[in-house]
């Protein structure tokens, strides 16, 4: 933090306070410091761009909510990112079961049918429907491990999600 700037670009003059738009919002490996406020160490970052500001601020849920002036949308956006990286903590513990054909599936409550196999090479592919829509995402990578499809596999369920989302009217 800069000493003469005791809460970061809230005191700058040159940067926009207001009518920021968030691009996205992850988590972060490790902790890091808010862009904008230059004190807080966030763990979740919300990814945020002003047409009059040049570069793209990562931000804590605090500060987000100030620069959009909404203090709803970033706390649910926040609520996602953690529900999704605690699912995907889950993910591989899941208990799959086995096809007839050898191949292990999964059928996830919230409509989607996971599917994965070996490949004769040694590697790994797999498929993901969504039954709702009956949109599917196959894999055209081939995975080295069981793990790593099963993870790419819970990727491309996230993917889908979206698109359902997206395709719902408002």
């Amino acid at each position: 933090m800069v000493p003469d700037r005791p809460h970061g670009k809230w005191s700058d003059p040159r940067v926009p306070h207001k009518g920021w738009e968030c691009i996205g919002v992850d988590e972060c490996e490790d902790l890091t410091t808010c862009e904008m406020c230059e004190t807080a160490e966030i763990r979740y970052a919300h990814h945020m761009q002003h047409q009059d500001y040049p570069t793209m601020l990562t931000v804590g849920r605090q500060c987000a909510e100030h620069m959009e002036e909404d203090y709803v949308r970033p706390r649910e956006r926040e609520a996602r990112v953690r529900s999704t990286t605690l699912s995907r903590k889950r993910w591989l513990t899941r208990q799959w079961k086995l096809s007839a054909k050898g191949h292990d599936y999964l059928k996830t409550r919230d409509g989607f049918h996971v599917v994965i196999w070996p490949n004769q090479n040694g590697t790994w592919g797999g498929k993901v429907t969504d039954t709702t829509n009956d949109q599917a995402i196959t894999s055209k990578k081939r995975y080295e491990s069981k793990t790593a499809v099963k993870l790419a596999a819970f990727n491309a369920m996230q993917v889908l999600k979206q698109r359902r989302d997206q395709d719902r009217p408002s």
